[in-house]
């Protein structure tokens, strides 16, 4: 579900009835498939706009996925992904997440935190968690630099787990990394973290 539009035109009204049309199409697919959550993404920022031109329609989009979710009883998610992974890409900061939550100040709708998109950008994945936990319903993990499992970079994965324990998190955690070798043995990781 896209949640950017182009500027006002003629056509913008015919892109807001396609944007409610694809979060009545997401919220379907993912009540059919047992979905915990939907993602709305942002998608990439046009050559021609800035952040701050499209903000209002991002918004109101988003508003209108958490409106369309809440009568569905569906949590909504924003994932932050850095530009260092996708050039352009309208959302790429987890304080520019939290900036849209609070402005949009919808019951059912969270942060999908990302500790390898953090951490790309130079964000302390563990201080973030820390701090705004209360804001994040999905996490995924990966380790940084090299996005491979946890314990193959610089990412303190025992600290961030023992954070996510003490908030009481009882969110998801989703494996968005390489394996360094193959899955099979990367999967030892986990005896490592308790």
């Amino acid at each position: 579900m896209p949640a950017v539009e182009r500027r006002a035109s003629p056509a913008f009204r015919a892109g807001s009835l396609d944007f409610e049309a694809s979060v009545r199409t997401g919220l379907d697919y993912a009540m059919q498939i047992g979905s915990r959550f939907v993602h709305v993404i942002s998608g990439v920022l046009p050559n021609d706009m800035t952040r701050e031109e499209v903000w209002p329609t991002y918004l109101r989009n988003v508003e209108t996925a958490c409106k369309a979710a809440e009568a569905a009883q569906m949590p909504v998610l924003i994932e932050p992904i850095g530009a260092a992974t996708l050039a352009n890409y309208m959302m790429d900061d987890p304080f520019l997440a939290l900036r849209a939550i609070q402005e949009i100040g919808a019951p059912n709708l969270s942060m999908l935190f990302d500790v390898f998109h953090a951490a790309n950008a130079g964000i302390d994945p563990v201080a973030f968690v820390q701090e705004h936990h209360g804001r994040i319903a999905h996490v995924h993990i990966a380790d940084h630099p090299g996005r491979h499992e946890p314990g193959t970079g610089t990412i303190d994965f025992s600290l961030l787990f023992e954070e996510l324990n003490g908030a009481n998190y009882t969110g998801s955690i989703g494996l968005e990394y390489v394996p360094a070798t193959t899955t099979e043995a990367g999967l030892g990781w986990r005896s490592r973290f308790p």
